[in-house]
C-alpha cells in the first residue's frame, strides 16, 4: 500500500508541475536564465508558464494563477457527478484532482466537497472495476488517481475471480 501512496502523490503531481497554467504578472520579475524569463516578466502581462514555477512565483508574490477558479470547477464536477447513474463518471480532467488536492494543502474552504467528490467517484470506479476487470474501462474520464485506483482494483478482482473459477 505504501507504495501505491507514494505513486498516487508522485506521479500525478509531476503531471501536473510540468503542465502549463495562466500566470498574471502581479509585481516585476527580474530576469532569470529559464525559459520565458531572460527577459523578465512585467506587472499586469499574462503568459503560461511551468506549474512548478507559476507556484513559485505566486507564493514569492510576484504573481497570481488565474486557471485555478478550483471553487467553482469544483461546483460543477460534484453537480455532473451527482446527476450521472451509479455506474456513470462524468469526465474530468486528468489533473482536476491533483490540482485541487495540491491547493487544499494550501487551506481553504473546498474541503467538504472534494471529500464528496472523491467519495462518489471512488464508489463509482470501485463499482466500474469490479465489473470489468482486466479491462480499461471508462479511463478517459478519469483522473491520473483514479486510473491507478481503477487499475489496482480490476486487477485484484480479476486475480480473485481466477482463485475462484469463475
Amino acid at each position: 500500500m505504501d507504495r501505491i501512496a507514494r505513486l498516487w502523490d508522485g506521479v500525478p503531481t509531476l503531471g501536473l508541475m510540468l503542465s502549463t497554467v495562466k500566470v498574471e504578472i502581479k509585481g516585476d520579475v527580474p530576469p532569470v536564465s529559464l525559459p520565458n524569463l531572460e527577459k523578465g516578466l512585467k506587472e499586469g502581462s499574462v503568459v503560461d508558464l511551468p506549474f512548478w514555477l507559476a507556484e513559485i512565483l505566486r507564493d514569492e508574490g510576484f504573481a497570481e494563477l488565474r486557471d485555478l477558479d478550483l471553487s467553482t470547477e469544483l461546483f460543477k464536477a460534484l453537480s455532473r457527478e451527482r446527476l450521472q447513474g451509479e455506474f456513470q463518471l462524468s469526465t474530468l480532467d486528468p489533473l482536476f484532482l491533483t490540482r485541487l488536492r495540491r491547493e487544499l494543502k494550501r487551506g481553504g474552504p473546498l474541503a467538504v466537497r472534494y471529500k464528496d467528490l472523491v467519495t462518489i467517484r471512488a464508489g463509482k470506479v470501485t463499482r466500474l472495476a469490479g465489473l470489468m476487470p482486466g479491462s480499461e474501462g471508462p479511463k478517459e474520464k478519469m483522473g491520473l488517481e483514479e486510473r491507478m485506483l481503477f487499475s489496482f482494483i480490476s486487477e485484484a478482482v480479476g486475480r480473485w475471480k481466477e482463485v475462484m473459477r469463475v
